[in-house]
């Protein structure tokens, strides 16, 4: 979808980041191996983002519509010809039918399967206990010999069945041990990895990972990878839940629709829980083309696939059935989310089940308020494209948040309220609640036997939400809206500058950018969360005439940790503090500038910029200083900077260096007030991938080989070629010196 041109009026619009849809088309010619012949191929593609139909040798054995849900093709009978003429069509041109950045086409990586005939199927592997530690292995052929290793440690051989496994290492977000299991017959081998982990959601008494209760520090993420576009690369899926657990998250929810494979291992090898979430929307659409058309013949299909794949994977803690579905405001609704979770428990009766619940959206279905309807709708928005077409659903929702966030606080713990979530409520092991927060208090008395889990949050109201879910054992965590930044959905958090040029690519809601930065936000929520000790200093941007952006309520502050803003000398700055002390008190070169008591972990000083020192100091209720932090302002020429992620890439074509560049002073601060379009120019054994920034707004490319650094940054991933060799990066810059780094590519 990168590839498409983006449009100002296009019906996408907003959702996108104004990226249109198209049509594809992917043909391959596979010639058939003898030794297949007596063995069973399949064409697995993990996630094809459209419609899609699937012609081996001009004969359709395929049609798809969820573009979150694998795709296997059976080519056994296929393999008495000599040649496969394989052909994916994929039809992604019906827009709207994605609220966010879908990305269209092949995005997650397609293989082909080979195995015997009568190979090993359906191996299953659960645990049974912890203490001890008992698991079950389990085939459809149970005559398996099974193989049992921690590390290189063989721990356990003998047949399939329950095995006890002595002085286990268990797995948890904390402990991440993974197993390997082998399994063999006289015709096959097959191995996977498994963490011995337990799942107890005890009602009204919280959850429970092998015994221990676990409150979940969650953040939502949508299934790009930025600037890459919804490519789900190994390297960069294990980068973002990498980022996520160094910057205080314990638990992703994957929103809104099954994440790749790919993420679910980081996970179980980095330790990070996973809230694992089937789709967006129910039989109610959203927009005019999205899942709804096909939930209802297709939801047991797709489903199916995702309990099967993911119940394997020990991060997955809970699943949850939909978000915002304002269905579940009605008996039908309900009875369709018993539908969904009768489909979970037949193949996994261990993990609980949630679903994102909207008590506002609920009580304005109820009223027929808000829902989508299609003859006017889809009218306006075709009639006349250069006006916003009416917003439904959780769009709809984003609007009132938007413009009267109290109206939904008020809504949200009215009877009203509670007559719109309680019959949807009964049929959930978990009760999770969108921006629903200030229910907690009178719930956890009323319903003493409900767990309840803040399925999507803002990040302003954490405080208020960690306190009660310090406080009550059956409050179980808090998901930000949203954890790590994304493409489309634009604008929903940023805080815009009318002189930024452009059109909005960017959600701008992320406490970490869309490059990987955290930002004045993740630090907030680690001090929250009691992961940072010392105080936060962050400015806001300083703008030419003191230019006031338009603020957006999923942020509360765009503020930047720099000293660094050249040209605003004597400019007033407004500063944010984030610590957990009594006061803080700011130091700018040695002179004191105020001390504030601190309200929710924060405090926010306005001053004058002047270039040098600025230091943060926490104090006690007493006044005995706590803890100190500092900036200071870059000073020198300016120069590149460019420290790439690793210096060797395996030659699969797949691998990925991620490369930060930054302009600098000659301390190495990052100089934020002088950016200029960088090039970046790969020669050897890779190439560039994508190169871009992460401002929200922007017409610029992440495809071109010239971009713009944004506050002094930008990104640039490399990409292994096939062959071994040396990959040369050469950047440079206007009035800048070049600068040039190289790796190796090895063999796989």
């Amino acid at each position: 979808m990168l590839t498409e041109k983006r449009d100002e009026f296009g019906v996408e619009g907003k959702t996108t980041g104004y990226f249109g849809g198209g049509k594809y088309l992917y043909t391959k010619s596979l010639t058939v191996n003898p030794l297949w012949k007596k063995q069973a191929v399949f064409l697995i593609f993990p996630g094809i983002y459209g419609l899609t139909q699937i012609k081996v040798n001009d004969q359709l054995v395929c049609e798809h519509h969820y573009g979150y849900s694998e795709i296997k093709v059976d080519l056994t009978s296929f393999l008495k010809m000599e040649q496969l003429k394989i052909e994916v069509f994929v039809d992604n041109s019906q827009q709207p039918n994605s609220r966010w950045y879908s990305g269209s086409g092949l995005y997650r990586p397609a293989y082909l399967l080979v195995e015997p005939s009568a190979g090993i199927e359906n191996l299953e592997i659960s645990t049974l206990g912890y203490q001890p530690a008992i698991i079950s292995v389990t085939t459809k052929q149970q005559d398996t010999q099974v193989k049992i290793y921690f590390q290189d440690q063989l721990v356990y051989s003998g047949f399939e069945g329950e095995i006890t496994i002595p002085d286990a290492h268990l797995w948890s977000a904390e402990t991440p041990n993974l197993y390997r299991c082998v399994v063999e017959n006289q015709n096959d081998t097959k191995q996977r990895l498994f963490g011995i982990v337990k799942i107890d959601n005890l009602p009204g008494k919280g959850l429970f990972v092998n015994g221990q209760a676990v409150k979940l520090r969650g953040g939502c993420i949508h299934h790009d990878n930025g600037i890459l576009g919804a490519c789900a690369f190994q390297d960069a899926e294990f980068r973002k839940v990498k980022i996520l657990k160094e910057n205080g998250f314990n638990a992703i929810r994957s929103a809104h629709n099954p994440c790749s494979d790919e993420l679910l291992t980081a996970c179980d090898q980095l330790g990070m829980y996973v809230l694992d979430e089937f789709c967006d929307g129910w039989y109610t659409p959203k927009n005019r083309y999205d899942y709804s058309n096909y939930i209802r013949a297709d939801f047991k299909r797709d489903l199916t696939w995702m309990i099967q794949r993911d119940k394997e994977h020990p991060s997955v803690i809970m699943y949850s059935i939909g978000n915002e579905v304002t269905e579940s405001a009605s008996q039908p609704g309900v009875e369709f989310a018993q539908k969904l979770i009768k489909t979970i428990k037949q193949i996994d009766r261990k993990r609980p089940v949630t679903c994102g619940v909207n008590p506002m959206l609920n009580v304005l279905a109820v009223k027929g308020i808000g829902l989508y309807q299609a003859d006017k709708v889809d009218k306006q928005s075709v009639q006349n494209k250069k006006k916003s077409s009416k917003k439904t659903g959780s769009a709809f929702f984003n609007v009132l948040m938007e413009k009267a966030n109290w109206f939904t606080d008020k809504v949200s713990t009215t009877k009203t309220a509670d007559r719109a979530i309680s019959d949807i409520m009964g049929v959930l092991d978990v009760a999770g609640f969108n921006y629903g927060s200030r229910r907690y208090d009178s719930d956890v008395k009323r319903h003493a036997s409900w767990n309840i889990l803040g399925t999507e949050t803002l990040v302003v109201d954490l405080p208020y939400n960690w306190e009660r879910v310090e406080k009550y054992p059956n409050v179980i965590g808090d998901f930000v809206w949203s954890a790590f930044d994304y493409l489309g959905e634009t604008g929903t958090g940023d805080w815009r500058y009318f002189s930024d040029p452009g059109l909005p690519l960017i959600s701008g809601s992320g406490t970490i950018d869309i490059l990987g930065n955290p930002g004045a936000e993740n630090f907030f929520q680690r001090t929250v969360w009691g992961q940072q000790n010392k105080p936060f200093i962050g400015v806001r941007p300083l703008k030419v005439n003191q230019e006031i952006p338009q603020k957006s309520r999923w942020r509360f502050t765009n503020a930047i940790s720099s000293w660094s803003w050249s040209g605003f000398e004597n400019q007033k700055a407004t500063i944010d503090v984030f610590c957990r002390a009594s006061s803080v008190a700011i130091w700018i070169n040695q002179k004191k500038i105020g001390q504030k008591r601190i309200k929710n972990f924060k405090a926010t000083f306005q001053t004058k910029y002047i270039p040098g020192k600025i230091t943060a100091i926490a104090y006690d209720r007493h006044g005995n200083e706590l803890t100190s932090s500092c900036l200071m302002t870059a000073w020198g020429k300016t120069q590149l900077s460019a420290k790439p992620d690793k210096k060797v890439l395996r030659a699969n074509g797949q691998d990925l260096c991620y490369l930060p560049i930054e302009l600098v002073g000659l301390d190495g601060i990052t100089k934020v007030t002088e950016d200029q379009q960088i090039k970046v120019t790969v020669t050897g054994a890779g190439k560039l991938q994508a190169l871009g920034n992460a401002n929200c707004t922007t017409n610029e490319s992440y495809l071109d080989d010239v971009h713009s650094t944004y506050f002094g940054k930008a990104l640039a991933i490399i990409r292994a070629g096939n062959d071994q060799g040396i990959v040369t990066v050469e950047i440079s810059g206007k009035g800048l010196e070049s600068l040039k780094v190289q790796l190796e590519v090895i063999g796989d």
